[in-house]
């Protein structure tokens, strides 16, 4: 989909992305750099959104439902969330 929207290869579309998430640390422990399965993982979300399945946030507004009410752990993790998703589309 981007190769054909940039007029670019695929090849040259994924080392781009390798390049640039490559220098951010991969989660959840952030002891690597970031990888083939992040950039597959973001070009998945990518295709998601643009399709109209997915939007900017929903992972966090699934998580901060999920955590509330599990206890003092559950609570702790809440914190650490940003306050809401970025987009209220798909609701």
């Amino acid at each position: 989909m981007l190769a054909a929207e940039l007029n670019q290869s695929p090849r040259v579309i994924y080392n781009n992305l390798l390049s640039y998430f490559s220098a951010h640390k991969a989660p959840p422990r952030d002891d690597r750099p970031c990888g083939a399965a992040e950039v597959e993982s973001i070009l998945c979300k990518f295709k998601s959104m643009r399709g109209g399945h997915y939007f900017v946030g929903k992972d966090i507004k699934e998580v901060r439902h999920a955590l509330q009410g599990w206890g003092t752990t559950a609570a702790n993790l809440l914190r650490h969330l940003p306050d809401a998703e970025l987009s209220k589309a798909g609701e």
